[in-house]
């Protein structure tokens, strides 16, 4: 089987990772799950007659009377309430809880988001909702009777109908009982998190129902004492009146019914079943987590007011501070002892939160509380409050004082990686129980305390749970259970039918399957005190399911929020051609979110990269449909989309079985500007204060709000009696100091300017709103100026340069490297004279000007090159920003992979109208793979309507330079330091350890991570310096190393090849995979590559130990940028033994760069140099994508293999040479050559095809045709040496007048990166051909006849490869320039890469035939 993957799933319907999260080391404790494959579970309850009770999010509750002993037991559904849950967002059904007297009082409580406006009945939205549209929905807190005995709902009764809402989220929250028989019921403020929300969008209807008089509403109803929004309510749960001891039924201006307010999203309570306590885990907005307390006996004295949004934390909210509102202004004015601080808060940037190594990219809520009052954990935890982050993806203790009650003081971490974690109870039994949503799973977590404890089932399958084929035979394994105490255990097997116990109790089990379709195999496991644990597995025979989703097209199209997403998809049974009917669907679309701003300081004084602090949102489930619509939604940026879809397909009363397929679909983005007058005054943009100007990237269309505050000392102190307060906005005088805007849909760019003037400065003031730490000062981070033309101790000379528009020559909008430059007509000038391009702006900012670097389906590789170089001319204080794209591993389409830098930035003095040199480190876009860059764009000029000139754009090293390194921040990708080797020679090695073996830990490699083989060796030993194992005999063995953390990748794209040190017997053969992240290195991305490790030998096995060396090239699929794991899998024979020794990344400088071993192509990723279509532009946002083709990907490529003879004959005699052939149009595949490789015209031309052997080209009227023809050799490292050949020959059928071009191109000395290119006229050959005399390599001489291209039949045609040319022949192009006529390619023989263009002015037709000798 392959290695499983060890990335534990970030998504709904996702199956849980092999390799799940781990207990902080605790002596003594044990985890199993306890139920699984459950849609989106949300909270679990244990009813005190010993019942258990699970809600989904969606709406359904799952009842097992007698509690949950097998995991794979769904229970029944007892109540399902789907049509009137509002499932969208984080709204749904979010809480249940009994009564205390169940069952004599049969009740179960649930509050939920409703699907329908008050008033009026559900289903209303059916779980969608136009985001644009602010879908109005309310909330219900119901009363549920149940029929214990059939068992069934027999009544429903809502309490309260309340919380009109168009917030995706904190709509609703948690409930429990108090000691006194009340019910306590939480519910969030309703507000939008995207912006500052204060009720300003005249829209939102929810507003209207506000008290009369209301200044603000927004999050500010979490102030407003008449309603029940944003407060903790104390409620009778047989009426849902007032609590008759609430201090509210006594308070002016407040509904009796409350008990707490200031809460923002109190999705999580509990009470201390000992001190009476309540526990509260209220959700922050911008940078603070709380953890609040309200003691025993508070609620009979007064109505506590925890602060939101006044404070954050025990903060001040800036933001909303901003506002002045008049109920902050109380609060404030009130006092310190006005505001119910918090028992325990902390930030979201905090890294290493409770010692738990989350950073650097994963952020905080607070999802679980619970007081351990039982007697099962270890006495250390008695009282001890257990809180879990679902966002860091942990769970932490604040363990007891010496009063017995949680102490701030005493905080540690309990356990990590606990993915999608959304609530924590205490059961009857002593265990913790905590519940993935998204994982689909609830775990428990138990103590032996000297006590029997049950054992651990575990279940493997071998070769795999699924076939195409029948008969499948499969062996069940079942000998990697376990005991926590040590017991032998019973093993029993159920096929269906039940347990049994035939075959005295054996481990492992052999079935064969011979009829198609799904199974599933459970094993139980029995200790010798009759405790159980169960395991199963599916199994699919004779069948294949493939799942395919048609829309959204994530490749050539970006969402903008608010308009509407197709999607459709199918899922088809391969083998029968059966197509899964649309019942059996369902769509799940999440928004991954990364909400931290990118260079933030990290502790260690440097900045964080971007993005970070990431996590998932659900957005909605869409059930049984194949296709439909959904409104793209709004979020802060940086997010995008993940579409899903998965198949549920019945078994016959087996587990369904499961299948999915997921893509990212990434929004449009453009940029905020906000400045100041005078500039350097502090502004609020979303939730970050900021020195102006401050910009910020945002979706299209998406809302933020921009604050003005008042009452500020900054730029520079006007005096003791006066501060600077806002005035206005330049745009628009009548807009209030908080507004709220977005970027245009249709523009890349939005400006917006506030001016303030000076005051008096009020009595007592202090200005202390705090900068967000993006913007304040990094102690480690470089401060230098940004670097001169070239860094110091470098050479002024240039070693390597690849000229991308120099402006001397072509037409406007092809740049120097024959690809597509443009402004979209966004420029008011864009004209290019003198070796100069000159661009005029709008004066309305939504200029911007692009240059492609690589074709459709291509990259360009700009890994030998440390510098991106440009000389521009601009006014005194012109800002321009400039960007870097880059595309996919695979080079067809743009990723969302980009960085920009202020250009101004680097420029080798202030601008101030004359020319000034540009150098920027490549190391400054930050994550941008330079091996796949893709395009260049400028946008975003300040001031509007200015003028700037552009000349020689180069990619540059230069000579004796070290690698640069940005002058903002770049943190590393692992915290190991490569290792530069100095050999003899000129040849260098760097090195990337992954693990040399010497660690103590024998689980943690050299980079720190996990390192394993889940038992499934029976052997796995280290010492001395080496890693040891023996594969099991049943063939399941398999070993894997991290190489990041669940958020983060390594990026390895510096190193060229992966070594170790293998030592096995004669004949043993195992595979090594490669597994890659997605894009935001937050998921698994299904990528993975697999190379014959054996096949890599200095020499084959043979029981010595031997170095093994695999070139990137041969990992052809993924992207080195964002490597997750390295796993050793199909381990042949078994069980052998073998080991390991210092794997590392290494990168040799100077050296012969590894090549790949016969059999296994090379990659197809390298960046030809091709002319790119007109028809591939830069969309109009500098953010935009050029959308590529998919059409025309290079095939794998096949070694050509020479004739051993052939015979050209010419009019002085006959050749005898050995020619390679690299097109003879005999092949039926008109885009594969002869050698096996890519041939296309990317559409240019009106007529493409093959007859008769011979290429027949029409070029379109409008110009711009081409074709080009690859011969192989695109792997890193490699080039197609012609030392062996003297010419070039084809034969041509062309009229009178054709005039070609042939431009061949050439790679550099270590066959990298393209290098070079001669561009050759083919119709006066009569002036080189003498050259051809004398042919290299001691090769007989062959006369050369000149031959004419101006005849209607076709002529034989050679060229000279001429000796000033490098034999290291990547690229020819043949290129007709006021061409007409028929012209066709015969008999291409040639070891080269090239590229034919075609420029036809009229319409006829022309052949070509191509021969090397």
């Amino acid at each position: 089987m392959n290695a499983r993957h060890v990335l534990v799933c970030a998504l709904a319907l996702c199956l849980v990772a092999a390799v799940t999260a781990q207990l902080i080391p605790q002596d003594g404790f044990q985890e199993a799950t306890y139920v699984q494959d459950i849609t989106e579970p949300i909270k679990l309850v244990f009813a005190p007659d010993g019942s258990v009770w699970l809600a989904e999010k969606g709406g359904r509750i799952r009842y097992w009377p007698t509690g949950i002993t097998d995991p794979s037991n769904h229970g029944l559904v007892i109540a399902d309430l789907r049509t009137k849950v509002f499932n969208w967002w984080d709204r749904g059904l979010l809480s249940i809880v009994h009564h205390p007297a169940w069952p004599a009082q049969p009740y179960l409580y649930v509050l939920y988001s409703a699907d329908n406006k008050l008033g009026s009945p559900p289903p209303r939205y059916s779980d969608q909702c136009d985001y644009d549209l602010l879908c109005e929905g309310s909330a219900v807190l119901a009363r549920l009777k149940f029929d214990l005995a059939v068992p069934r709902l027999v009544e429903e009764v809502n309490l309260i109908s309340d919380w009109c809402s168009t917030s995706p989220s904190h709509h609703t929250g948690d409930m429990f009982f108090g000691p006194e028989g009340a019910l306590h019921v939480l519910v969030g403020d309703s507000a939008h998190f995207d912006f500052v929300d204060y009720g300003q969008n005249e829209r939102d209807t929810c507003q209207s129902r506000l008290p009369a008089g209301t200044q603000y509403g927004g999050a500010f109803k979490s102030q407003i004492t008449s309603i029940l929004t944003g407060h903790l309510l104390r409620l009778d749960p047989m009426t849902g009146a007032a609590w008759p001891q609430n201090p509210a039924r006594n308070m002016a201006g407040y509904d009796p019914r409350i008990a707490a307010i200031g809460i923002r999203n109190g999705f999580r309570a509990t009470i201390d079943k000992v001190s009476n306590d309540i526990w509260i885990g209220d959700v922050g907005w911008a940078d603070w987590e709380e953890v609040n307390v309200i003691r025993a006996g508070t609620l009979d004295a007064r109505v506590p007011n925890l602060g939101w949004p006044c404070y954050e934390g025990s903060n001040v909210q800036p933001s909303y501070q901003a506002l002045r509102g008049q109920l902050c202004t109380a609060l404030y004015n009130a006092g310190a002892a006005a505001h119910h601080k918090p028992f325990y808060s902390y930030k979201h940037n905090d890294r290493n939160f409770a010692g738990v190594p989350t950073d650097p990219t994963l952020g905080s809520s607070v999802t679980g509380v619970a007081v351990n009052r039982g007697s099962k954990f270890p006495t250390r935890f008695n009282g001890a409050l257990f809180v879990a982050d679902f966002s860091r993806e942990v769970i932490f203790t604040f363990k007891a004082g010496a009063d017995g009650k949680p102490s701030a003081t005493s905080i540690e971490p309990f356990r990590s990686s606990a993915s999608g974690v959304c609530d924590l109870v205490f059961g009857p039994d002593g265990a913790l129980y905590w519940i993935s949503i998204f994982g689909g799973y609830i775990k428990r977590v138990s103590f032996s305390n000297g006590a029997n404890q049950p054992p651990i089932a575990r279940l493997t399958a071998s070769p795999g749970t699924t076939s195409a084929t029948v008969p499948f035979v499969v062996t069940f394994d079942a000998r990697s259970s376990s005991d926590p105490d040590g017991d032998a255990l019973v093993y029993d097997w159920d096929y269906g039918q039940g347990f049994q116990d035939a075959n005295g109790h054996a481990s492992t089990r052999t079935r064969t399957f011979s009829t198609a379709g799904s199974y599933i195999t459970r094993v139980r496991v029995t200790d010798p005190q009759g405790l159980t644990n169960i395991y199963g597995l599916s199994i699919s025979a004779g069948v294949n399911y493939q799942v395919t989703i048609d829309a959204p097209n994530a490749m050539t199209a970006l969402f903008v929020p608010g308009t509407n997403i197709p999607f459709s998809g199918r899922v088809t049974e391969t083998i029968r051609g059966e197509v899964v009917p649309a019942s059996q669907l369902t769509w799940t679309v999440t928004i991954q979110h990364c909400p931290s701003i990118p260079g933030e300081c990290l502790p260690d004084g440097t900045r964080a990269p971007s993005p970070v602090n990431c996590h998932t949102h659900p957005y909605v489930s869409l059930p049984g449909v194949a296709s439909g619509t959904v409104s793209a939604p709004a979020h802060e940026y940086p997010a995008w989309l993940t579409f899903q879809l998965a198949a549920s397909i019945p078994q016959g009363g087996s587990t369904p079985l499961t299948v999915a397929q997921q893509l990212e679909y990434l929004p449009l983005t453009g940029f905020l500007e906000v400045d100041s007058v005078p500039s350097g005054l502090k502004m609020i943009v979303g939730s970050t204060v900021c020195i102006t100007p401050c910009r910020k990237q945002l979706m299209r269309n998406a809302p933020t709000s921009i604050s003005a505050p008042d009452n500020q000392d900054q730029p520079s102190s006007p005096g003791a009696g006066q501060v600077y307060k806002f005035a206005r906005w330049s745009d628009d005088a009548s807009k209030p100091a908080t507004r709220t805007e977005g970027v245009p849909s249709n523009q890349p760019q939005l400006r917006l300017v506030a001016v303030f003037n000076l005051s008096a400065r009020p009595a007592g003031y202090t200005d202390t709103l705090a900068l967000d730490p993006a913007n304040l000062p990094c102690p480690n981070a470089p401060t230098s100026s940004p670097p001169a033309p070239q860094p110091s101790g470098c050479s002024s000379a240039v070693e390597n340069q690849l000229v991308i528009d120099a402006f001397n020559s072509g037409g406007l909008t092809t740049n120097g490297l024959g690809m597509y430059t443009d402004t979209d007509g966004t420029m008011v000038t864009f004209t290019k004279s003198g070796g100069k391009l000159t661009l005029g702006t709008k004066a309305d900012g939504s200029s911007y000007w692009y240059s492609l670097l690589s074709s459709a389906t291509t990259c360009l590789d700009a890994t030998q090159y440390d510098y991106l170089s440009l000389v521009v001319t601009a006014p005194t204080n012109t800002r321009v920003t400039i960007e870097l794209q880059a595309k996919d591993a695979g080079c067809q389409t743009f990723t969302a992979t980009l960085a920009t830098v202020a250009l101004q930035q680097y420029a080798a003095s202030p601008f101030d109208g004359t020319a000034k040199t540009v150098n920027i480190p490549l190391s400054a876009f930050t994550g941008v793979p330079q091996a796949r860059l893709h395009a260049i764009t400028l946008s975003a000029f300040l001031p509007n309507a200015v003028s700037v000139q552009l000349d020689d754009i180069r990619l540059v090293k230069f000579a004796d330079c070290s690698s640069p390194s940005s002058t903002r921040y770049a943190a590393p990708t692992s915290s190991a330091t490569p290792v530069v080797v100095q050999p003899t020679g000129s040849c260098s090695t760097t090195e990337l350890v992954v693990d040399d073996f010497a660690n103590a830990a024998i689980t943690i490699n050299t980079l720190g991570f996990l390192t394993s083989d889940d038992g499934s060796m029976t052997q796995f030993t280290q010492t001395g310096g080496k890693l040891s194992m023996t594969s099991s005999a049943a063939g399941a063995s398999y070993w894997y190393s991290l190489l990041s953390t669940a958020t983060t990748c390594l990026d390895v794209s510096t190193y060229n090849s992966l070594a170790l040190r293998v030592k096995a017997p004669a004949g043993t053969t195992m595979i090594l995979e490669l597994q890659v992240k997605n894009v935001g290195c937050t998921a698994y991305a299904g990528s993975t590559a697999r190379v014959a490790l054996q096949s890599y030998a200095e020499t084959p096995f043979d029981g010595t130990e031997k170095q093994v060396t695999i070139p990137f090239s041969a990992f052809q699929t993924v992207s080195m940028a964002r490597v997750h794991a390295i796993a050793i899998t199909d381990i042949t024979p078994n069980p052998v033994s073998f080991t390991f020794d210092d794997i590392k990344f290494v990168k040799t400088s100077n050296c012969a760069s590894p090549s790949s071993k016969p059999g296994v192509p090379p990659s197809s990723s390298a960046t030809p140099i091709v002319a790119a279509s007109t028809s591939s532009r830069v969309s109009a946002s500098t953010s935009s994508r050029v959308s590529a083709s998919t059409s025309s990907r290079v095939p794998a490529s096949s070694t050509a293999v020479a004739p051993a003879s052939s015979t050209a004959s010419g009019p002085g005699g006959s050749c005898t040479a050995a020619p390679v052939v690299v097109d003879n149009f005999n092949d039926a595949t008109i885009t594969v050559n002869t050698l096996g490789h890519l041939t296309s015209d990317d559409g240019s031309m009106a007529q493409f095809a093959i007859s008769g052997g011979a290429l027949n080209l029409v070029g379109k009227a409008s110009g711009g045709s081409y074709w080009y023809s690859l011969l192989g050799g695109t792997g890193g490292g490699t080039c197609f040496s012609a030392a062996s050949h003297n010419a070039l020959q084809l034969d041509i059928k062309a009229p009178a007048g054709a005039q070609v071009t042939l431009v061949i191109q050439m790679r550099n000395a270590a066959c990298s990166a393209f290098a070079t290119q001669v561009t050759v006229p083919l119709q006066p050959l009569s002036l080189s051909m003498e050259r051809c005399k004398r042919p290299p390599s001691g090769l007989p001489a062959c006369p050369l006849r000149p031959s004419s291209l101006r005849v209607s039949t076709p002529s034989l045609l050679r060229l000279c490869l001429l000796p000033p040319l490098p034999l290291r022949w990547t690229t020819f192009a043949l290129c007709v320039f006021e061409a007409c006529g028929f012209f066709a390619l015969r008999c291409m023989h040639f070891p080269v890469f090239f590229v034919l263009c075609l420029r036809l002015l009229f319409f006829f037709f022309a052949f070509f035939r191509i021969l090397v000798c």
